[in-house]
């Protein structure tokens, strides 16, 4: 494996590391913004339990849409680790 393969490799691996985080604080932002919406109501109601907060935000299609894409960043990221690793011992 020359010098150049090696790059690549590297390369796609920190971009997958990069993807991952980026989605995962997506997800993470989103999820905390949407929680505190719930948690706090400005209209004067009653605050409701975490129970109906947590199944509220699990129902959100933007959040649902963000998660899904956390999992995929992720996978993803598992993917082009195993590969870096098992093409290192190879080498």
């Amino acid at each position: 494996m020359t010098k150049e393969e090696i790059a690549t490799r590297e390369a796609n691996l920190r971009k997958a590391y990069d993807a991952a985080n980026a989605a995962e604080n997506a997800y993470r932002v989103a999820k905390a913004n949407k929680f505190l919406q719930l948690s706090c109501p400005t209209d004067g109601s009653k605050k409701p339990t975490e129970a109906v907060i947590l199944s509220t935000i699990d129902a959100d299609q933007a959040i649902t849409a963000l998660r899904m894409a956390n999992q995929a960043a992720q996978a993803e990221l598992d993917v082009q680790k195993m590969v870096f690793k098992a093409l290192s011992m190879a080498s």
